[in-house]
């Protein structure tokens, strides 16, 4: 019989070990996983963790001057989202099974006429139930976007209203002869050099820009009655659209809001139009796109540009709710 040598097991004994050492590998994946689950039943218990199945509100910044060319993020700037990039993010809303509502807040002092139409007409067109919530200001274009919505949820101390519509030009033909500059210009018709700052302004073409305003403006009024309706029938609507501007306490007496209070009243209020059924809050989806908040080293360098670019290019007449 052959002798055992040192350090040999028998085939039996190795195979046991073999086999308990799974046995405490299972056990301990087990209790691993036992403890994952555990934990995340108490963390939803909780409501400390949303799985992305469940129902939600939506809320879609719209921030700083409305804009159809918005800036592209930098190395110095995060950049902010065009009217295009929020209309279609909100467009995108209703493909989302589990988003029962839609908050849009607003912040805006307005901007360009076909950028603030641009995101009312998606606002407008979205088939979930929306409310918009004015924060420190939604005046002209940042207010004719919440125009869309079904409900508007305002701060007290909102800074809203200035319905109107406006554009502006230069003369610095004073300047220029100070200067010793003589312009020239050569044109193929009259009004080719429609409000130049390098002439005086025409009186004709004065008239002409005015009527182009007041139907802009009228077609502004006219989404103000349609969606307000009944709630500024007892005010003095040619008050309400001669440009000034109501804290949100105003707003609500002549019926250009339907309620003060917060973000979270907003979204509440979403909520419960919507018919959703939660706990202590509704879940929130915040819907994310580039921001326009700066937070890059030569953000302030930046902004000092862009302020100097615009500034020259006043000249470029264009219509603003601003």
């Amino acid at each position: 019989m052959a002798e055992k040598k040192w350090g040999q097991k028998e085939q039996g004994e190795g195979i046991g070990s073999l086999l308990g050492g799974r046995n405490i590998m299972f056990l301990g994946a087990g209790v691993i996983a036992f403890g994952i689950f555990t934990g995340i039943l108490i963390m939803l218990l909780f409501g400390s963790v949303e799985l992305p199945f469940q129902d939600c509100v939506a809320v879609v910044n719209v921030d700083g001057e409305i804009s159809s060319s918005g800036s592209p993020a930098t190395l110095f700037d995060e950049g902010s989202p065009s009217s295009s990039d929020i209309a279609d993010t909100i467009k995108s809303l209703d493909d989302r099974n589990d988003v029962k509502a839609v908050v849009i807040r607003v912040n805006s002092p307005g901007g360009g006429v076909l950028a603030s139409k641009e995101i009312y007409n998606a606002v407008n067109g979205l088939n979930k139930t929306k409310v918009a919530y004015l924060y420190e200001m939604a005046a002209s274009g940042g207010y004719y976007v919440a125009l869309g919505s079904d409900y508007i949820v305002a701060e007290p101390d909102t800074l809203t209203g200035s319905i109107g519509v406006i554009t502006m030009t230069m003369d610095i033909t004073g300047l220029m002869e100070k200067i010793g500059v003589n312009v020239s210009t050569i044109k193929s018709a009259q009004h080719k050099d429609f409000l130049e700052p390098m002439k005086e302004a025409d009186p004709e073409e004065v008239a002409i820009m005015q009527e182009i305003i007041n139907e802009t403006y009228q077609d502004f009024v006219g989404v103000l009655k349609e969606s307000r309706g009944s709630r500024i029938s007892g005010s003095n609507i040619t008050m309400l659209t001669d440009g000034r501007i109501f804290s949100g306490k105003q707003a609500l007496k002549y019926g250009l809001v339907d309620q003060l209070g917060s973000k979270d009243d907003a979204i509440k209020k979403a909520a419960d139009m919507a018919g959703m059924e939660y706990g202590k809050e509704p879940k929130v989806c915040n819907i994310k796109y580039t921001s326009g908040s700066s937070s890059g080293i030569f953000s302030e360098i930046s902004k000092s540009v862009a302020t100097i670019m615009s500034a020259n290019q006043i000249s470029q007449t264009g219509l603003y709710m601003k």
